[in-house]
């Protein structure tokens, strides 16, 4: 009996967590990320330069923002939505109606000089994306407490995006960092 009723309460809550959403209207735009390193930054640091942004699954509906050379997982494409400029995640498919959503993590800590970006189920990035005149992925307006991206070598052996805190936004980079920017590239619109 308690398991059933466990099953019930974690399908309800999975259900209201992970909406389903109709798909993209025909026509919308996919694109990869990219990192761009930013200029002024040590020679070494170019390891960091034109890595596709993806997923790394954490757990149920969770990811962390993770970097890979190379080909782009087909996969991996954000598209913006017309009622607000989420970037979400995956292109639906009969098997995963569920959008995901590029964002900072949150609540952040005030303490820190750096946070994991995320790639997550039902989250959205607490505030408006979109590409600037150079195809850079920017805030609008931009948000007080970010100040930009750096890619570190991550908790999972691969390269990790993290964003920059306004806290200290004069803080040192650790060495296996580097400032970078993400940058739209149009990925093919058809079902992957």
């Amino acid at each position: 009996m308690l398991f059933s009723t466990f099953t019930v309460a974690a399908s309800c809550l999975a259900t209201s967590v992970f909406a389903q959403f109709p798909p993209p209207p025909a026509g919308t735009k996919y694109y990869y990320f990219k990192t761009a390193i930013e200029a002024g930054q040590a020679a070494f640091k170019d390891k960091y330069d034109d890595l596709y942004l993806y997923s790394y699954h954490t757990g149920a509906g969770q990811g962390d923002a993770a970097l890979s050379s190379g080909t782009p997982f087909s996969g991996h494409k954000g598209w913006f939505n017309t009622t607000g400029g989420n970037l979400n995640w995956f292109q639906p498919t009969a098997n995963n109606s569920f959008y995901f959503g590029f964002g900072l993590n949150q609540p952040w800590d005030y303490y820190s000089s750096w946070q994991p970006a995320q790639i997550n189920g039902g989250q959205s990035n607490t505030g408006d994306l979109k590409l600037d005149d150079n195809n850079k992925l920017v805030f609008s307006p931009p948000k007080s407490n970010f100040y930009g991206y750096i890619a570190c070598d991550g908790q999972h052996l691969v390269p990790q995006l993290y964003w920059r805190t306004r806290v200290f936004p004069d803080s040192s980079l650790p060495a296996n960092c580097a400032a970078v920017c993400l940058v739209a590239e149009l990925a093919p619109d058809t079902p992957s």
